[in-house]
């Protein structure tokens, strides 16, 4: 996240205007996510006594802190409403952002529109976004909901959700981020398997067409990489991005002085300093939240994500209710994130906020 969006601003309105007229409830076990955060946010704060670059520091906090209250919004409103509904269109806004993302990103890329270059960076698909390498993570969550809806819809919609799959994934593709290369391959293997034990309690039928649809899939997108494959441009830039890159070196030896870093100083760097103290990002959630928040900011997030998970992965495993299969759809898609996270600083994602959110909110108890 760098500058403010539209969506912030939105956004910090809804919140306000929410809080006033009281649509934000929290459930009851919603006490334990809020101790994790607030051992993360002690850390931050106590990290802060360490700081170079104070403006720096503060504004990086800010931004944390506004994620956070993001994330309360959406456990409270979802909440308040208590409905997969809500979530529904929650997701149908990301889904239309996402594809015209994506849509955008596929023309500029093979130059069909006028000032492609606009959402090109580094020969690289990138959309609205500065940086590919958040433009494809951002898409991955929409081609794992895709398959789910396809699942779900009804013959008429199936077709445009083949045609969501298709686009993000394509997207995902042409963003040669192979840290959202290993994104996508995480979520969609996590997906199938969770996919699989749901399964088990539908007919037959069900799972036959599940299989079908997800050959049906990849079979066209391997069609469709194979034709990008002739292309000499996308050709030469793919086997690139596959190799060791001449920027790799720097980043794991940027990591390993960073941790070396917090051992010396277990009260962290302060927020935002990784830049400032070693010359460049460390390209990595875990080593980032240690050394700038400290051992107690790291302990504190830890829990905070470990938690997340397992309700995800327990209510897609055991939950009766037809929200089983969403739950199934938020660990896979927060596995891949968190596997994305070991080669880039997620931690401002606006999109991973909102599916650390979507899990609290008790989608089983409609009123």
């Amino acid at each position: 996240m760098g500058e403010p969006a539209i969506f912030d601003v939105f956004i910090v309105a809804l919140i306000m205007a929410s809080g006033l007229l009281s649509y934000l409830k929290f459930p009851h076990y919603f006490i334990i996510t809020l101790i994790f955060l607030s051992i993360y946010m002690a850390g931050s704060f106590l990290s802060m006594y360490m700081m170079v670059d104070h403006e720096t520091g503060f504004y990086y906090l800010l931004i944390t802190i506004y994620l956070i209250f993001l994330w309360l919004f959406f456990v409270g409103i979802l909440t308040e409403f208590r409905h997969h509904r809500l979530l529904e269109k929650i997701l149908s806004g990301y889904t239309v952002a996402a594809f015209l993302s994506s849509v955008i990103a596929i023309l500029s890329y093979f130059h069909l529109i006028p000032y492609y270059e606009l959402f090109i960076k580094y020969d690289r698909a990138s959309a609205l976004f500065q940086d590919p390498n958040v433009f494809g993570p951002y898409l991955i969550p929409i081609s794992i909901y895709a398959i789910l809806k396809i699942e779900l819809s009804f013959k008429k919609t199936k077709i445009f959700w083949f045609a969501v799959y298709l686009f993000t994934s394509t997207g995902v593709l042409l963003s040669f981020s192979r840290g959202a290369w290993l994104n996508y391959f995480v979520s969609l293997c996590v997906f199938i398997l969770l996919g699989g034990f749901l399964i088990e309690k539908y007919k037959l039928y069900v799972r036959q067409q599940l299989i079908k649809h997800l050959k049906i899939l990849l079979v066209v997108f391997f069609i469709a990489f194979i034709c990008m494959f002739h292309i000499q441009s996308f050709n030469e830039l793919f086997t690139e991005r596959l190799g060791f890159q001449w920027y790799d070196q720097q980043r794991f030896s940027t990591q390993i002085r960073a941790v070396h870093h917090a051992i010396q100083m277990p009260l962290g760097i302060g927020p935002g300093q990784s830049e400032i103290v070693y010359g460049m990002s460390p390209h990595n959630l875990y080593v980032r939240v240690l050394t700038e928040s400290g051992w107690l900011g790291f302990i504190g997030f830890t829990l905070f994500i470990m938690i997340t998970l397992i309700r995800c992965i327990r209510f897609s495993l055991f939950s009766q209710h037809p929200s089983q299969s969403y739950y199934a759809l938020f660990a896979a898609v927060l596995m891949g994130i968190l596997a994305n996270s070991f080669f880039i600083d997620s931690l401002h994602w606006r999109h991973f906020w909102f599916f650390l959110a979507f899990p609290w909110a008790p989608l089983e108890d409609p009123r």
